[in-house]
Order: structure tokens, then C-alpha cells, then sequence
């Protein structure tokens, strides 16, 4: 009986490790970029400009929930929300992604 007791808490220990790391890397988090969500595993690095803002990140930016894909260009992915729009960049081989936000005119 010890030997099943000791199975289930060292599975269900397993599990929960498990679903906190599943849970760190796919839930998101707001970036310096007011309302913008990163992947909760994005480390912000910091940087003098405060136009732009550097990540580095395990996952890749490429969805934003509430925010609309505009597409890729190349090594850029571009985000619209109603008068905002945010440029992801990242190279190939790194592991940063860098943020640009742009105010939207109504003539764009």
C-alpha cells in the first residue's frame, strides 16, 4: 500500500510541474507596450530608448489575442488595434524580438 501512495504522490507531483511549466511558457503577460501581451517566458531587456522595447523569448510572437494580424514582412510581424499598431521584429537565429509602436493616423 506505501508503494501506490508513493507512486500517486510522485505522479501527481510530476503533473503539476508539468502543468506550471506548460502554463509559464504558454500563458502571456502585458509588455512595456500598454496593453500588448508577451509570452509569460519574454524577458524584457533593458535598453536606453524607450521607443522601442527588446525581449528575449522562448516562444515566438506571433499571435496576439485581441490585437489584428496585419502580416509578415520579412523579418517583421505587424499588429493593428483600433488607432495603435505594434511592429514585432526578429531576426532568424536569435532569440530577441524587438517592439516598435506606431500611433495610426486615419490617412495610412
Amino acid at each position: 500500500m506505501k508503494i501506490n501512495r508513493r507512486k500517486l504522490v510522485l505522479n501527481s507531483s510530476m503533473a503539476m510541474v508539468l502543468m506550471g511549466l506548460i502554463a509559464f511558457i504558454f500563458v502571456n503577460k502585458e509588455s512595456k507596450i500598454k496593453d500588448f501581451p508577451v509570452p509569460m517566458s519574454a524577458i524584457h531587456i533593458n535598453d536606453d530608448k524607450e521607443e522601442d522595447y527588446k525581449y528575449i523569448s522562448v516562444m515566438p510572437i506571433t499571435k496576439v489575442s485581441g490585437w489584428e494580424n496585419l502580416g509578415e514582412n520579412g523579418h517583421t510581424v505587424s499588429f493593428k488595434k483600433g488607432e495603435r499598431k505594434v511592429t514585432v521584429l526578429h531576426y532568424p537565429g536569435e532569440i530577441r524580438y524587438y517592439l516598435f509602436e506606431k500611433k495610426m493616423n486615419n490617412e495610412d
